[in-house]
Formats: structure tokens, sequence, C-alpha cells
């Protein structure tokens, strides 16, 4: 007997084994074999992207932004010993490589390249279309599919023309649909294969800017006071907007003075004339009697501290880690602990030029198959409801003042009304400089942010020229 059931005991182990396998290898298929079939580090992946022509990156008014050839390898004087690889080239160079990022053997892939590498690539493609005839003969594609992007070249091109040789970024999208219309950071490096040398990585690497940050999605920064527009919001929406203020230039909270960039006041003031003129003491106070709570949810209303979901990963923003009362006042000022993206703030501007209603930031309008299939198409959506439009409309009316008579007037455009707020943020070394802004006020049709990076002046005398560049620009086209 003792035998018997020993032998019983074996089969049991053996079948609860047999089951463990069949149970993960179930659970695998399930939840972790369609990300790694897709996967750019899957070894079956990389061979057969060898074989496949990678798609080609096109600007929404069709210029070629990205493409790949099959050419032959010259690391080898003999043609025996030669192989065909497939070269990427970037004909635009630095323009955009924050946005395309770089496909590399050496590096690996970044930003839309990486992704976007299933549709490109060919690798993903037959997970997203039936296609009868590949299941029945097993053919590959020869191509991957081709990418058109939301961003026009030429006004680009014009975005990084003005923001020049100044680190920072700009961000421009249509407030209406989400589209990015135009996305620039610096400082910036040529991605193309035969410039991404390895002598060349090692010293983009060491280079003490971190030339591989894109400033516009990834850079974490103070917003200063262009966050002035989320608390005046966040005043309006609970009812403490409505009332005179005092400013004499300074206040104290919690024991602790601020001051007005030039440390005087008016007196007696409104919201409108505190938003126009930039002051501190008006948004200090206001930050201070809404408290933590009201403030946060105002601030994640905006997006900030939550995720914005784009087409490809973003820094990750924050927004009152701490509750002590004068961070909260500091945040109604864009300055304590808040850390945000200038693509942040571009769908703040956005938000407010839509209604209050903020959608999603996109970058690729569509995928499609050299016979004409399309396999991807970016649907416009809301990602939050941040203010009643009615809120919406006073925040507007606040920032078209600012252009007209405050510290924005920098960017105003004869013809076009330009709803605007400037901001300086204070940093360990030189302030960096920051303007959102939309237009036209009556009807927009772009939302702006630009950022520049230790500029030492305001928001309005750095990036108010830039924003009028990029609206004149946009607008008369």
């Amino acid at each position: 007997m003792s035998y018997n059931k020993k032998i019983i005991h074996a089969l049991i182990i053996l079948t609860l084994l047999m089951l463990s396998l069949v149970a993960y290898l179930t659970w695998f298929q399930i939840f972790k074999a369609p990300a790694l079939a897709v996967s750019d580090k899957n070894p079956r992946i990389i061979e057969a992207a060898k074989r496949i022509k990678r798609g080609t990156i096109y600007s929404a008014d069709g210029e070629k932004l990205a493409y790949s050839e099959f050419e032959e390898s010259d690391g080898s004087e003999s043609k025996k010993d030669r192989s065909t690889v497939q070269i990427r080239h970037y004909p635009y160079e630095n323009i955009y490589c924050h946005v395309i990022g770089y496909c590399n053997d050496k590096f690996d892939k970044s930003k839309l390249e990486k992704s976007f590498n299933p549709y490109l690539s060919g690798t993903g493609i037959s997970n997203k279309v039936f296609d009868l005839r590949q299941l029945i003969t097993g053919e590959e594609y020869k191509e991957g599919a081709d990418i058109t992007l939301t961003i026009d070249h030429d006004f680009q091109e014009k975005a990084y023309s003005l923001l020049g040789d100044r680190n920072g970024s700009i961000v421009a999208l249509n407030p209406k649909t989400g589209a990015t219309l135009a996305l620039v950071s610096k400082p910036d490096f040529d991605p193309s294969t035969y410039n991404l040398t390895e002598s060349k990585w090692a010293e983009l690497s060491s280079r003490s800017d971190s030339v591989f940050v894109a400033r516009a999605t990834s850079g974490l920064y103070e917003p200063g006071s262009v966050f002035k527009t989320i608390t005046a919001s966040a005043a309006i929406e609970n009812g403490i907007a409505d009332k005179t203020f005092v400013d004499n230039g300074s206040v104290t909270i919690h024991g602790h003075t601020f001051h007005n960039s030039n440390e005087k006041g008016p007196g007696n003031t409104d919201i409108k004339e505190a938003f126009a003129r930039s002051s501190n003491v008006v948004f200090l106070s206001l930050a201070d009697e809404l408290g933590y709570d009201k403030m946060l949810s105002a601030a994640h209303k905006f997006m900030i501290g939550k995720d914005i979901n784009y087409d490809f990963p973003t820094a990750d923003t924050s927004c009152l880690k701490d509750s002590e009362r004068t961070n909260v006042a500091a945040v109604g000022i864009g300055q304590g602990d808040t850390q945000v993206t200038p693509l942040n703030m571009a769908l703040v501007a956005a938000a407010i030029a839509n209604d209050g209603v903020m959608m999603r930031p996109y970058l690729v309008e569509s995928a499609d198959l050299s016979d004409g299939r399309n396999v991807y198409y970016n649907e416009p959506e809301v990602l939050s409801n941040a203010v009643s439009k009615s809120t919406a409309e006073r925040i507007k009316d606040l920032m078209i003042g600012c252009v007209n008579s405050g510290t924005g007037t920098s960017a105003a455009i004869s013809g076009i009304k330009v709803a605007g707020k400037t901001g300086t943020a204070e940093n360990t070394g030189a302030s960096h400089a920051w303007f959102i802004a939309f237009a036209p006020a009556e009807d927009p049709e772009i939302a702006v942010c630009v950022m520049v990076e230790n500029a030492g002046t305001s928001g309005g005398a750095t990036c108010g020229p830039i924003v009028r560049g990029l609206i004149s620009y946009y607008l008369n086209r």
C-alpha cells in the first residue's frame, strides 16, 4: 500500500505541476504575448524589421521628414563580405529630433520612432489588420506603414527660427482638436544615422545642457505667473473673484512676506487689473484663501499632475506635494513645488480657448500602408472639462486685457485679438521666461506656449515677440 501511495502522491505532484504550467502559459498568452509580439526588444521582431523597409514620416503638408533606404554596407573592402543595411535619413536634421526622435541600430529609438515602431517597422501591422492572404501564405509585409503628422512643416520651420539659439521650447496646438501644430525644443541634435556615431553620441551625452531632453514634453519647470490663469479660474469657480483686493506691494502669509516684482502696488484693485499687471499679492492671497484642496483640484482639472496620454511618453508633472500654507500660496503664482512641462501650459491656454474643454493633444494624424489601407487614425477626444464655459469666457477676457494693456503688450497684433498671459519663474540661475496665448480670441485657431530657459528677463520681453511672430505667421498664411 505504501508503494501505491507514493505513486499516487507522485502523480498528484506531476498533475499540479502540469496544471501550473498550463495556467502560466494561458496567462502568458492572454496578458503578455500580445505586447511581446510587437516589442522592439523581441529578437524575432528585430530580425523581421531588417527585412522590411521602415515607413516614411510625412508632415501634414506632405514634406518627407524621415525615410529609410537599403544601402550596401561599406564596412569591408571585399564585395563578398559586404551586406545590405537599412539607413534612416532625416532630411531636416535637428528640427524634428525631439518630435520624431531617432532610429539607430546602436542607440535604439526615441520619441515617435519608438512609440509608433510597430507601425513604422511593419512588425505590428498584422495585429491591426486582418490580412487573409498573409494568414494563408505566411507572406510578410515588405514595407512598414507611412505616418502623417499633424505638424505643418513651414510652421515648424518658422517656430524653430523664432526660438533662435535660445534654449527652451515652443508648443502650438489646435485648441478645438488637440492636434499639435508645432513642437520645438532646444538645444537639439542631428539624429541622422551618418551623424549619430558612437563618438558623437558620447559627445552629446556628456554635454551639460542635456541635449537629449525634449524641453517641450520632458522639461520640468516652475511655471511662474502663467499659472495665475489656473488660480484665477479656481477663484472664479469658487466665487471669490468678485471683490476689491488691497495690493500695497507685499503680503505676509503664515509669517512669510511676499512681494510684487517691483515691490509696488496700486492699493485697491480688482482681478482684471491684478491679472493684467500680474500682481503677486492678489494671487498669493487668492491661493491662500482657496486652500490646498481647491488649488489641487483646479490643477488636476487642468491635468497638472495627471497623465495626458500623448503620442510618446512625457515627463510626470506634479503640484502641491506640500499642504503648508506658504507653499499653497506660492503655487498660486506658479512658484512653490509645482513642476510642469511647456506642453502642459499650452494645454491650459488651449482649454480656455476651447470654452473650458481640454482636448487630448496628439502628433500623429494617421498611419497607412502603401496599398492605401489605413491602419491607424487619431480621433479627437476630450481629455478634461477643466472649467465651465462661463469661467473660460471670463479668463479669456482677463487674458485679452493682459495683452491689450498689461504685461503682454509685446504679443499684440494689429487686426487680431490675442489673449495671453506672461510669466517669469524664479530659478537657481537666471529666471525662466514664459508666455501662453491663443488667437483670434473670438474664435481661436491656435494656442501656444513659449518658454525660454534662463532668460533673466520677463516673459513679455523675451517670449512676447516670439508669440506675436508665431500667431501672425500662422493666421496670415
